[in-house]
C-alpha cells in the first residue's frame, strides 16, 4: 500500500484490528435486530491495520453475532492480506469457534478488554484504532446509515469512500497550490483529487444527475478546495503579499 510506505511503514500490515458496528437500515431488503445496541439494521464487520486503513469489510443483518460474521474477515484477510499474523479484538471475539477457526487459519488472536472496575470512558490500546475508522466512515453522509437496500451497493460505497483517505493523504502535499495543472504539475495527482471530489460530492448528497438540470453555474468540489487553499495575492502597500513558507515556483 502506498500510503503505509509513505508513512515508513511496510507495505503490508503484519496486525491487524477487528470490531462491528450496527447502524440503522431503514430501507434494506435483508436486516435484523441487534439486542445489545437496539438497532433495526445492518451491521459492518471489518479489519483494519494498526493505523486504521480499512483491510476488509463485511455486512450482514444486525442480528449476526460479532464472531459469526468475523469468519468471513478470517477468511479474507488471509487470501487477501496473507502476512497478517496477529489480530486483536474485544471480548466478543472471545468465542470457541471464532478462536478455533483462527488458529485453524495461523492467526494470534489478542483480546483486549476493559477493566471490571471501569467507570466511564476510557481509550483502550489497539481498540481505539478501529473506533476512529468507524468515525471516518461515519463522516460520509451516505453512510450515517444504511440507505442502500442491496449490501453489495452499500458494500461499494465504504470500500470507496475510505479509499478516498489515503488517495486525499498521498495526494494534498502536491496539490496545496493554483497552477498546477497549468504548470506541468503532476497528472496523475490532479486526476485523483477530481476523482475525490465527485466521490466526496456523491457520497454527501451534493451530487446532481445531468437530467435535474443544467449545474454548470455550480462550483465542483475541486475548485471550492483550489479556492480554499490556493495562495491569494493580498495588496498591501501596492505589492501583493505571500504567505511565508510558499514555494519559489509558486510565488506569482
Amino acid at each position: 500500500m502506498l500510503d503505509r510506505e509513505r508513512a515508513g511503514r511496510e507495505a503490508s500490515p503484519s496486525a491487524a484490528v477487528i470490531d462491528s458496528q450496527s447502524v440503522k437500515a431503514p430501507q434494506a431488503g435483508t436486516r435484523g435486530y441487534d439486542a445489545g445496541k437496539k438497532i433495526v439494521g445492518r451491521k459492518r464487520h471489518i479489519a483494519v491495520d494498526t493505523d486504521g486503513r480499512l483491510l476488509m469489510v463485511n455486512l450482514t443483518p444486525a442480528d449476526i453475532s460479532d464472531s459469526a460474521g468475523a469468519q468471513a474477515i478470517l477468511d479474507g484477510i488471509r487470501q487477501r492480506w496473507p502476512w497478517v499474523k496477529h489480530l486483536f479484538a474485544d471480548g466478543a471475539y472471545d468465542r470457541l469457534k471464532h478462536m478455533d477457526k483462527a488458529a485453524y487459519l495461523d492467526f494470534v488472536v489478542e483480546i483486549i478488554r476493559r477493566s471490571d472496575d471501569q467507570k466511564g470512558f476510557e481509550v483502550l490500546p489497539r481498540r481505539w484504532v478501529v473506533e476512529r475508522t468507524f468515525g471516518w466512515m461515519t463522516r460520509w453522509r451516505r453512510l450515517v446509515r444504511e440507505y442502500e437496500q442491496r449490501i453489495d451497493v452499500s458494500h461499494a460505497m465504504i470500500l470507496v469512500a475510505m479509499g478516498a483517505n489515503p488517495i486525499r493523504r498521498n495526494a494534498r502535499p502536491r496539490m496545496g497550490l493554483m497552477g498546477l495543472s497549468n504548470r506541468g504539475g503532476d497528472v496523475k495527482y490532479l486526476r485523483a483529487w477530481r476523482c475525490v471530489g465527485r466521490v466526496h460530492g456523491c457520497l454527501r448528497g451534493q451530487h446532481r444527475s445531468p437530467h435535474d438540470g443544467d449545474s454548470r453555474d455550480e462550483p465542483s468540489m475541486l475548485t471550492t478546495h483550489f479556492a480554499e487553499t490556493a495562495v491569494q495575492p493580498h495588496q498591501r502597500n501596492g505589492s501583493a503579499h505571500v504567505p511565508a513558507g510558499t514555494p519559489q515556483a509558486f510565488r506569482f
